[in-house]
């Protein structure tokens, strides 16, 4: 009866471009979501100042301190709602490759780095990949995890970064970026935050 099995499997795997079967029989889409170029890794840490020395220390370089922009200059969404927290401090830490490692501390007020600290604790939050299709990222995220659709949303001015709480299945989060122009969009959710669609 194995033989057999297998051998279905297989017959069904060639008639479905970027899918194969694995042995139990579960779908696997081979296209993923359309990129494996990492731009950012995300640290979240609740002493921010202590970990700078130590990974100063290691990387022997310092960082740029920087602060979360307002919603004025960016919008960020949270769980649907627009975001109230301005100038959240951080680090980047300009790495060989373009690969940059940005590391947050709790900030004030609700925010998602402090959201992911309560919840998880001190660690890696989220690694970012560009893709040229954020819709058909998030289906194939959905695939494979229980959770497909992202919970934060920003807006920039060439592009759209989002994060999908898929710490269950991958054991952190994915941040699934997008160049593309928002220039008109921005003015549209400054203007009136609920005209939102996310």
């Amino acid at each position: 009866m194995q033989p057999q099995k297998q051998k279905k499997l297989k017959t069904k795997a060639k008639s479905r471009k970027n899918y194969r079967y694995t042995e139990k029989g579960k779908v696997i889409n081979m296209a993923g979501i359309g990129s494996t170029l990492i731009k950012q890794v995300c640290i979240c840490t609740w002493d921010l100042e202590k970990c700078e020395k130590k990974w100063t220390h290691i990387l022997g370089k310092r960082p740029n301190r920087c602060k979360t922009p307002a919603f004025s200059d960016m919008p960020t969404y949270t769980d649907g709602k627009p975001d109230d927290f301005e100038a959240q401090d951080f680090l980047v830490y300009e790495l060989d490759g373009g690969v940059a490692l940005e590391i947050f501390g709790p900030g004030t007020g609700n925010n998602p780095w402090k959201r992911f600290l309560d919840k998880n604790g001190e660690g890696v939050m989220n690694v970012a990949f560009f893709v040229p299709d954020r819709t058909k990222a998030y289906e194939v995220i959905g695939e494979i995890c229980d959770e497909k659709k992202p919970y934060h949303e920003g807006f920039y001015s060439v592009g759209t970064y989002t994060f999908v709480d898929t710490m269950k299945d991958l054991h952190m989060e994915l941040n699934i970026k997008k160049d593309e122009n928002n220039t008109e969009l921005i003015k549209e959710l400054v203007a009136n935050p609920a005209s939102y669609k996310g």
